[in-house]
């Protein structure tokens, strides 16, 4: 019995489908879904790195209000503690920056060397699957080749090698 594929579903393959391998067909699909379908098993990972870049951007969008509180304290004559709480606002924002960066450095690091991985893993598998393939053939056509080459050369009259 043949198992048919349904050609609606992008995530169907062939019958010999094993779990954990890449053996997705990416023909005529869009790349974003694409790039969805390898990242899945990374999505809390890759959530956790989004809400992290929020955290560790958070500096380079609260400077210019930071900025502007500090000149209208200074402007208006306000009391100097506004300008010491704006001022530790931003070292708080700062100091938390380099530790945010190393979290989301590793959780999309490591999801991006994961999906590479796997990549190269399902590539090399269909390279050999394609080459398992191939050499059957190519050897059983050298060998027809090589010995009609053989005898090509002794009925054309050429002398055979002396023993």
């Amino acid at each position: 019995m043949q198992r048919t594929v349904s050609s609606h579903h992008p995530f169907h393959d062939h019958a010999s489908h094993r779990p954990g391998t890449l053996d997705h067909r990416y023909r005529g699909e869009h790349p974003v879904r694409t790039l969805g379908y390898l990242l899945r098993p990374d999505r809390r990972r890759i959530a956790i790195a989004a809400a992290v870049f929020v955290v560790k951007h958070s500096p380079v969008w609260l400077l210019p209000l930071i900025t502007a509180n500090i000149i209208d304290v200074v402007v208006q004559h306000r009391p100097e503690q506004e300008l010491w709480l704006n001022a530790g606002a931003l070292l708080c924002v700062l100091v938390l920056n380099y530790p945010m960066h190393l979290l989301y450095v590793r959780c999309l690091g490591g999801s991006v060397r994961r999906m590479g991985t796997a990549l190269r893993d399902a590539l090399c598998r269909r390279m050999q699957q394609l080459s398992i393939g191939y050499h059957p053939t190519a050897c059983r056509r050298s060998s027809e080749s090589a010995a009609r080459g053989c005898r090509g050369a002794r009925s054309s009259g050429s002398p055979s090698p002396a023993r």
